[in-house]
């Protein structure tokens, strides 16, 4: 799912903030840019949502912010994502990842669709495989997961998912 946006100008314009939800659930922020301040030039921003399920409908809402701390919300666009979710090959999907950067804890949320064995590991930017977050069966529902690098040196690392042939990863920034 692409979501796109642009702006004319920007008036002391610091960041947007892309917010998502699923029914009645609370809002979820899925993406955070800088505005560019105060300018009359015209800018495109945009986001890929890849963490959507077929057949599922979705809600968005962008949140403008000032320098000064005010917020102003878009209104709310409903989107219905097209297809059946049973006809989807994975067995999951990684649904978010937050916060990134983070300290001293990372939450991972998965979407499993059918039952199946799913394998979470940590890795170096060198592939060194630096810890096994998870490695077991999960049934069909939403998953979350907490990790802690414990002793790991601060730096990027990258989160990989695994099951069967599909494989989902995310690049995280532990910070100290």
């Amino acid at each position: 799912m692409k979501i796109s946006w642009q702006t004319e100008s920007q008036t002391e314009h610091a960041w947007f903030v892309l917010q998502r939800r699923e029914n009645s659930k609370e809002w979820t922020d899925i993406y955070r840019c800088k505005g560019a301040g105060t300018t009359t030039e015209p800018f495109s921003y945009g986001y890929s949502d890849h963490s959507v399920i077929p057949g599922k409908k979705y809600r968005y809402r962008l949140r403008n912010i000032s320098y000064s701390g005010e917020i102003d919300s878009s209104g709310v666009r409903s989107v219905p994502i097209p297809g059946d979710p049973s006809a989807r090959s994975p067995r999951f999907f990684l649904k978010s990842v937050y916060p990134n950067p983070f300290n001293p804890r990372i939450s991972i949320d998965l979407y499993v669709l059918q039952t199946g064995r799913v394998r979470i590991t940590v890795h170096s930017l060198a592939g060194k495989c630096t810890d096994i977050i998870s490695d077991k069966l999960f049934a069909p529902g939403e998953h979350r997961i907490h990790w802690e690098p414990g002793d790991l040196p601060a730096g990027i690392y990258i989160l990989r998912m695994t099951s069967g042939t599909h494989s989902e990863t995310r690049k995280l920034l532990y910070m100290k």
